[in-house]
């Protein structure tokens, strides 16, 4: 089989499908991955489908080229700070990645995180909502938020139910990568598979996953996200609104301003 990480499709989301799974592509690998709203409606839409499509039993989310995606896109934030409805627009895409997230907790079938490159920010945040996690070695994690003036918000209720309120409280805070051993050291992910077996070893994965009852397995899935979680799906949304409100301020202004200038910011 031809591993998906090399992608020709111009969409920013492709899915292939390999009974008895599904590989959903985040596409685009000249920007990191990064999230914008183009990829975030066609990430929905794709989720959607698959959880309709009756062949697939688990879905296994990657990134094409060298990331798994590098979180949201720096030069469409940079557009909004510049619009004139700013604060409704951060409203509504915050709203969107929340549901976004929401759809991959909820999702009835289990998803895997093959992480192929740095996921870091939302990227990470999509990570930690998939149900587990493997990686290639040189992959990368962290939430550098904070060095651009803006907060992890979204990722931080995600990190706290899958790792505890420590480990999220130093990467949140600290705003430093981690390599592969440390994130499978934490329990970000269950483990690291050489880069150019990533793919076949998520197959394997959903191969087993397929032979048990995919109602039992939906409803296991709903126990752990929506009844031992039910606190973390609220706090994704308080977390929405705090995020909009967050990069309204003259601190992700100047974060922002000062990753495009190469220069360290300069905090009040």
């Amino acid at each position: 089989m031809i591993s998906p990480f090399d992608q020709n499709s111009h969409s920013p989301v492709t899915v292939r499908i390999d009974k008895p799974s599904a590989t959903l592509i985040l596409h685009r690998p000249d920007r990191g991955n990064s999230i914008n709203r183009t990829l975030a409606l066609a990430f929905q839409e794709a989720l959607d489908d698959l959880q309709l499509e009756k062949r697939v039993k688990a879905v296994t989310i990657t990134g094409s080229g060298n990331s798994f995606s590098t979180g949201s896109d720096l030069d469409e934030i940079r557009l909004i700070q510049n619009s004139e409805d700013e604060a409704q627009r951060w409203l509504e895409e915050s709203t969107r990645i929340s549901e976004l997230l929401k759809t991959l907790l909820r999702f009835p079938k289990p998803i895997i995180a093959a992480v192929n490159g740095p996921a870091l920010g939302t990227g990470l945040a999509v990570a930690l909502a998939c149900d587990f996690a493997i990686s290639s070695p040189t992959a990368r994690f962290g939430l550098p938020e904070i060095h651009r003036g803006l907060t992890s918000g979204l990722a931080l209720p995600l990190m706290n139910f899958r790792l505890g309120g420590a480990a999220t409280a130093e990467l949140a805070m600290r705003g430093q990568m981690i390599d592969a051993e440390e994130a499978h050291r934490i329990g970000l992910i269950r483990e690291i598979v050489d880069h150019d077996q990533l793919w076949a070893k998520s197959m394997e994965i959903t191969r087993q996953i397929a032979l048990g009852s995919p109602a039992a397995i939906a409803l296991t899935k709903r126990v752990l996200n929506e009844t031992v979680g039910e606190s973390m799906i609220s706090q994704i949304s308080a977390a929405a609104a705090a995020l909009a409100t967050m990069r309204t301020t003259e601190s992700a202004a100047e974060g922002i301003q000062a990753f495009f200038e190469k220069r360290p910011p300069i905090w009040d």
